[in-house]
């Protein structure tokens, strides 16, 4: 059978939770009755203990262990100085009696063979909840420390404030996540937004669009956006007193002679305000929905006086998102509200990231496929960012990558229709953007379809001019030597009539 009570020696840290802390200090600790280590009693070994009342050295072990085998039955605390069970350590002889106060509280737990005092009272019943949280208690016994201390209470403020740190450790932790996922989810938001706010944009462009293209026959000639035709009257001769009349030619610069509208390679062309606007040198073209204008080709200069006085040619120029129209002539670039050069410009082409060796741009234009701005010259191509309005950092690129369309062209632009087409010397391209390349391997002649110029009498059409064989040489050889045995079939038949009638007349 297991004893109830084990009465035992340790050192420091044990194995209970309580570690002893060396000599002085605590002395002992026991148990409240339970199960487990209920009961026990454990005492500091690196104490020096004395076990002979008549010496004055050391501690007094029988006096300690009378007190902690008092826990060890069930007693608390008492707050009468003279008795075993008072909290601090004295050196006070019990002399194999017990004093009143300890006695009358081992009685009222356990009952006395005599009755000595007042009504006997049987022992509290104890709760299990009340037995475990008492049984786990420690109760410390230390010498020559102020009564008003006491090491259990202060053992669970300590455990109080270790809880309450951690629970202040736990909060700032699920504050710090929850302001982590609050900040993810605003930038989830942000992002959302943005995409929203660039859908929501495309959707404007292309219902612009649509209103334009219906709008455009009605509206040609009224739209307060575009531009307005100006007509110049010649001024009347004013005659000389005399009756002469002043020459009006020697006076003014010797016109510049127009391209020909049909036979003429284009160094821009773009979509301005809903019409079609072709540069050549320093003309222009201007093609609405009922075509050509009267008075055309016309100086560029006479709609955008802002313009270099001596530019020879425009390289390129689109319309951009904010419907600014934007030049690029040599190593500058112009943006135009309207008709008005806005301020701060022109400006130098390095000012939109470009390589400062570039000397011009060949085309500038918004691709339909992905409504992004690009730039090209020569065999190489950029992208604008149409929120920096600088060129992307991982351009330029190889313009092989418009399939068919090659190096060096002229220029390229977006059309009411959304294709994008390419241009070189007199004909033109139209690119397929789902297989990325040309929708036809030969150029077409630009006039035809932007000019509307009428075919020649000789003239030939692309399809009959570039078809070639079905079948390979093989098949030309034996077409040539049926023709001969075909010719040969003839000429004997000829003569074979000629034969006849002479015969006949004979």
């Amino acid at each position: 059978m297991r004893a109830s009570c084990l009465v035992l020696d340790k050192l420091l840290q044990h194995g209970d939770g309580y570690k002893f802390d060396g000599p002085g200090q605590v002395l002992a600790h026991a148990f409240y009755p339970g199960d487990g280590r209920g009961g026990d009693a454990h005492f500091d070994a690196d104490e020096t203990w004395n076990y002979n009342p008549d010496e004055s050295r050391g501690t007094n072990f029988l006096n300690v262990a009378l007190h902690e085998l008092g826990h060890s039955l069930g007693l608390g605390h008492s707050s009468d100085s003279n008795a075993v069970m008072f909290p601090w350590y004295q050196s006070n002889e019990v002399d194999n009696k017990l004093p009143d106060d300890d006695r009358n509280g081992i009685q009222e737990l356990y009952g006395s063979k005599e009755k000595t005092w007042g009504p006997y009272k049987p022992p509290p019943t104890h709760t299990t909840t009340t037995t475990t949280t008492t049984t786990m208690r420690t109760l410390s016994y230390k010498p020559g420390f102020n009564p008003s201390r006491d090491p259990n209470r202060e053992r669970e403020r300590d455990l109080r404030r270790e809880r309450e740190q951690a629970a202040r450790r736990r909060a700032e932790q699920e504050r710090a996540e929850q302001e982590r996922a609050e900040q993810d989810q605003r930038q989830r938001e942000r992002q959302r937004r943005l995409e929203w706010e660039r859908e929501r944009e495309r959707q404007n462009r292309q219902r612009q669009v649509q209103l334009e293209r219906e709008q455009r026959e009605r509206e040609r000639n009224k739209s307060r956006e575009r531009l307005t035709t100006t007509t110049t009257v010649r001024p009347t001769a004013r005659p000389y007193p005399n009756g002469g009349h002043r020459s009006q030619g020697s006076h003014h610069k010797p016109r510049k002679p127009k391209p020909d509208s049909c036979m003429t390679y284009y160094d821009a062309i773009s979509m301005i305000r809903g019409e079609l606007f072709i540069f050549r040198g320093p003309f222009l073209w201007r093609i609405g929905a009922n075509g050509l204008y009267r008075g055309y080709p016309t100086e560029t200069r006479r709609h955008w006086a802002a313009l270099p006085e001596n530019f020879t040619k425009v390289d390129a120029v689109y319309e951009n998102k904010q419907r600014q129209i934007v030049f690029f002539i040599g190593r500058q670039y112009y943006v135009f509200n309207s008709v008005t050069l806005a301020p701060g410009y022109p400006k130098p082409l390095v000012s939109l990231g470009l390589p400062p060796t570039l000397n011009h741009i060949d085309a500038s234009f918004v691709w339909g496929h992905n409504n992004q701005t690009y730039l090209t010259s020569g065999t190489l191509y950029w992208r604008i960012d149409d929120y920096t309005g600088q060129v992307e950092q991982d351009y330029p690129r190889d313009m092989s990558i418009w399939s068919g369309v090659g190096y060096n062209i002229d220029d390229a632009f977006q059309y009411s229709d959304g294709k994008t087409y390419f241009f070189k010397n007199l004909g033109y391209w139209e690119f397929n953007d789902d297989l990325m390349k040309v929708a036809h391997a030969r150029a077409k002649l630009s006039s035809r379809k932007w000019m509307q110029c009428a075919r020649s009498a000789n003239e030939v059409d692309d399809e009959e001019r570039w078809t070639a064989p079905l079948v390979s040489g093989e098949n030309d050889s034996a077409e040539r030597s049926a023709a001969t045995r075909e010719q040969g079939i003839s000429l004997f038949l000829l003569w074979l009539t000629l034969f006849s009638v002479t015969f006949w007349r004979s």
